[in-house]
């Protein structure tokens, strides 16, 4: 928890998401701290994607006895804020207006619950721990599945690599010399205007890259675009990575990724950490990247203890080029262990986990409920305050439609604690961590796209499924 710096999120970079994995194109985006894995339809014409960032201006001053929740993205207003006290009992319950804001005024506000809904996903988000005075930033909803199409050629004549992977952020698709392959594009893959698309020859590192950095719009509307890269081809350039204080604790990886039109680009798989790589007490090792392709790269390094099945990550954004060091000795106390909700209280789950996490800005816990009769899956995000190893899960109003009164198969939660300098304290990350980390996709967390020469810090565990 250092002094506030810009570190944000592009455009669509970093997911929390909807119990639907939806993120894995046999792509990398980064380091996924956590994956659901139940599926949803999507209607490109009842689910249009958002713009970016359409909402009420985040600076608007808050007044100092009023909490507000300010919504970015298309549908900002109507959307239900329920206000709790400390024992998240309702105080009163709220629609955001035109502006994309709700606000109250009532004195006992320790917890704030958004619903949120879009098509086939129910999201609530619920920030404990809230004060008088702050604003909290909600992302809305993106929609689920493909929201456009990439007819990828590229011309391939590399000797015997007669087969390539295109790439779009996390997305991709591999194909063979002679034919134009789709990539499949949903909303975390689509970057800046022109787009970036990356192609790889096949096989071990290193292999050659090509790329366009002025491909067309990406389409959000359900249709095909054609994008050719050209045949020029380059071969990647090495990052000198290394992490002091090296100790083998478990499995230890490294990866760099590209930055790119606000995506992140990780075309090579990460690389082990080990013995062979140590000379004293630092591991040093190469990693390859796509040469002149990204304006900066991130590096991320992946810890996963013996005996845990939880990660805690560093990660920096770095120039090309650039050397990159990690000292080990900072990363987080691992999140060793907890269960999902035993069920007694479907409608106020109640949720434990062990671990240190004092030291962090805040943690995201994220919860799935599965439904049969209707069959109907719903997300439940908690933003909770540092050293937290324990929550229940506030009231919220009667709505059948939106929290049936059944009895759910629990999915997860996914845990996650974070500290980095984008967040001045706990309250900046309570308040913030909604534009910071993006619309809700998933259960999990995935690295955001960095955009200073900053470090990032992650702790994370996803838990059991219990009833």
């Amino acid at each position: 928890m250092l002094r506030k710096t810009l570190l944000v999120l592009g455009p669509t970079a970093l997911v929390l998401g909807s119990l639907v994995a939806c993120d894995d194109d046999n792509g990398g985006g980064g380091a996924n701290l956590g994956v659901g894995d139940f599926d949803a339809s999507f209607d490109a014409t009842t689910n249009p994607p958002p713009a970016v960032d359409a909402g009420p201006d985040a600076e608007t001053p808050t007044p100092p006895d009023a909490v507000v929740v300010a919504v970015t993205g298309t549908t900002i207003a109507g959307v239900p804020i329920v206000f709790h006290d400390a024992e998240g009992a309702v105080l009163e319950t709220l629609t955001t207006g035109a502006d994309g804001r709700a606000t109250s005024t009532r004195p006992t506000i320790a917890m704030v619950t958004a619903l949120q809904k879009l098509g086939t996903i129910n999201h609530a988000v619920t920030w404990m721990g809230v004060k008088l005075g702050e604003r909290l930033t909600l992302k809305d909803l993106a929609p689920l599945g493909t929201v456009g199409t990439f007819d990828v050629s590229s011309a391939y004549v590399d000797g015997f690599a007669r087969t390539w992977t295109a790439y779009s952020g996390p997305c991709s698709v591999s194909g063979s010399v002679a034919a134009a392959q789709a990539l499949a594009l949903n909303t975390t893959c689509v970057g800046a205007t022109p787009s970036s698309v990356l192609v790889r020859s096949a096989g071990t590192a290193p292999q050659p890259y090509r790329f366009t950095r002025t491909g067309p719009a990406a389409p959000t509307d359900g249709s095909t675009v054609a994008v050719t890269v050209p045949t020029a081809a380059l071969a990647p350039s090495t990052t000198a990575l290394s992490v002091t204080s090296f100790e083998i604790t478990g499995d230890i990886y490294a990866n760099d990724a590209s930055i790119a039109g606000g995506l992140l680009f990780t075309p090579e798989a990460p690389k082990l950490l080990d013995r062979s790589t140590v000379t004293g007490t630092t591991a040093s090792t190469g990693l390859y990247y796509p040469t002149t392709f990204g304006e900066a790269l991130q590096a991320t390094v992946s810890f996963t203890p013996k005996g845990t099945l939880g990660t805690q990550t560093l990660v920096k954004r770095h120039a090309p080029g650039a050397a990159v060091t990690f000292d080990q000795k900072q990363v987080l106390p691992a999140i060793t262990g907890g269960s999902a909700p035993d069920g007694k209280d479907p409608l106020r789950p109640v949720l434990a986990w062990t671990g240190n996490t004092s030291a962090t800005d805040g943690g995201v816990i994220v919860l799935g409920m599965v439904y049969r009769d209707p069959v109907r899956a719903v997300g439940w995000t908690f933003v909770v305050p540092p050293g937290t190893t324990t929550l229940k899960a506030p009231a919220l109003p009667v709505d059948a439609s939106f929290l049936p009164a059944g009895q759910p198969t629990f999915v997860g939660p996914s845990v996650s604690f974070f500290e980095s300098d984008a967040f001045a304290d706990a309250a900046a990350f309570r308040q913030d961590q909604g534009a910071f980390f993006g619309p809700y996709r998933g259960l999990g967390v995935t690295t955001p796209v960095l955009t200073t020469d900053a470090q990032l810090r992650t702790t994370s565990l996803t838990l059991g499924t219990a009833h």
